[in-house]
């Protein structure tokens, strides 16, 4: 059975959840070897506390590496995008350790444990809505992402633990009435509104082997003239369907700029409903397109869009009130950092990854939430 490739919500998991499960091997440990001394190099360096919690120089490595493989991989970007987002990755790496602690220290407090059969059920609806027939395939695609069955269970119930815990104490402290979402609407009207679109049909007078392109063009020009004198599309169409002198009629619905090939895009954009577009050749053969309806661009009605108004305001809320929510968490927390070369920075690092974890939508955009003010360090 070919492996299906483990899709990018499922194997992102592996950047932002806990390290010790990861197969792969992190770059060599630094060495405090001293002239004339020999030795072993150093894996287990604290470089972050929080509370009882406790992540090494080795985690960080090899979740940075873990990291880098992934963005090597990510042949979608362009190279400088590439490097830019390589150069911000230690930053970013050591803001997910960092925060995850924080978070998976107040599940300790909180006592959020999850038993096996939970876990069980939890990749069970995984399976399920990712269309994996059974386990063995979900094994193998996890495989592609360097992954074992054992340690995804491992990263999935630290997710797991990490929603339990916003759940409560974060998304608990969100609520989106119908005032605060007309006032979301209105400030952020540049998300609802829409383009000109239209809804267009069309049918094709099909290529034949054997058929000339001026009888293809009678043809089509005959078709053309007469909807034009009032026949209804889909019994005309049916006529020559069947001799396969035309496609059926094919619906595209509402279609807005980008979404038609150009040259029939440019052909039906001004017409009005129930004109007709000259033959136009494209793919196929010659189009004769109908605008059935159309929209001009403007602000869709709040009844319209007000589902979608609440989950993206509600989605927007819960990035301000996560931010402050682990202010909250690191001025009670006892924290030691010591962050690597080139972590140093890391709080200017945004916490889309987390984030992702926990239920934000990255594909939604959203504004930035301002990193949390820095804790005392103690220690080294």
């Amino acid at each position: 059975m070919k492996a299906r490739t483990l899709p990018a919500a499922l194997a992102a998991i592996a950047l932002v959840l806990p390290v010790a499960a990861q197969t792969a091997a992190p770059p060599a440990a630094p060495s405090t070897a001293v002239a004339g001394q020999s030795t072993a190099p150093v894996v287990n360096k604290m470089v972050l506390r929080v509370n009882d919690r406790i992540a090494t120089l080795y985690d960080y490595q090899v979740r940075l590496a873990e990291a880098e493989r992934e963005l090597l991989r990510r042949t979608d970007l362009p190279l400088a995008d590439r490097r830019q987002l390589a150069a911000a990755l230690p930053e970013r790496v050591f803001a997910d350790l960092y925060q995850e602690s924080l978070l998976l220290s107040r599940a300790d407090q909180l006592g959020v444990v999850f038993s096996e059969e939970q876990v069980d059920q939890q990749l069970a609806a995984m399976q399920e809505r990712y269309g994996f027939a059974d386990l063995a395939e979900f094994e193998a695609a996890l495989a592609q992402s360097n992954l074992t069955l054992r340690e995804f269970r491992e990263q999935l119930r630290t997710n797991m633990r990490i929603s339990d815990v916003t759940s409560r104490e974060v998304r608990s402290r969100i609520a989106v009435d119908e005032e605060l979402a007309r006032r979301f609407y209105r400030d952020n009207a540049e998300r609802f509104a829409e383009p000109r679109r239209l809804q267009v049909r069309e049918v094709i007078v099909l290529e034949r082997e054997g058929q000339s392109g001026e009888e293809r063009s009678e043809l089509a020009a005959a078709i053309r003239g007469e909807l034009a004198g009032g026949g209804d599309l889909a019994e005309l169409v049916a006529t020559y369907r069947d001799r396969e002198l035309t496609s059926d009629v094919i619906d595209h619905g509402w279609v807005g700029p980008g979404d038609l090939a150009a040259e029939l895009e440019g052909a039906v954009w001004e017409l009005a409903p129930g004109e007709l577009s000259p033959p136009v050749a494209s793919r196929g053969g010659l189009h004769i397109l109908e605008v059935v309806d159309r929209r001009e661009a403007g602000l869709r009605p709040f009844a319209e869009v007000a589902d979608q108004v609440r989950e993206v305001a509600t989605q927007s809320a819960f990035i301000e009130e996560m931010a402050t929510y682990l202010d909250e968490l690191e001025e009670e927390a006892y924290i030691r950092l010591d962050p690597p070369p080139g972590a140093e920075g890391f709080r200017r690092a945004a916490p889309a990854d987390l984030l992702e974890q926990i239920g934000a939508d990255p594909a939604e955009p959203a504004e930035e939430a301002a990193p949390p003010a820095a804790p005392p360090v103690e220690g080294g």
